[in-house]
């Protein structure tokens, strides 16, 4: 049967979808607010949550999400960012690279948006943005 085979290839998949994982980032979850004593302006405080998690971000598409072309909103793709099936993430973490090929990624923080889940997934590829009001 196709889903007893794939059910027995998943851990190989897994471990090869993972190598190609070279990037490290961390993972943190809000944990509460602190106010400016000057301005009075709230900002989320962060909890660890996990480090040196590997990772591989990948663009979204070239129009950015909403956009218009011929009086029609563009359906545009968000970044993803992918980790390991077994990583501890939710909606509204963030996730800050901490090493990269890419120098440039080093230090961008990623908000997560969505987690999908499922039973054949070889990596969790999480739908991330750069802003963090989604």
């Amino acid at each position: 049967m196709l889903g007893a085979d794939l059910a027995a290839s998943l851990p190989e998949l897994q471990a090869q979808a993972e190598s190609l994982l070279i990037d490290r980032c961390i993972i943190e979850r809000p944990s509460g607010w602190t106010v400016d004593p000057v301005t009075a302006e709230q900002s989320p405080t962060w909890a660890m949550v996990a480090s040196g998690v590997p990772c591989r971000l990948r663009p979204g598409s070239a129009l950015p999400l909403g956009m218009a072309v011929a009086g029609q909103e563009a359906a545009g793709t968000r970044p993803t960012l992918a980790v390991p099936l077994s990583t501890d993430v939710h909606v509204g973490d963030r996730c800050t690279v901490t090493a990269s090929r890419d120098a440039s990624l080093v230090g961008v923080a990623l908000f997560v948006d969505g987690v999908p889940r499922g039973p054949h997934l070889a990596l969790r590829r999480l739908t991330v943005t750069e802003d963090q009001s989604g």
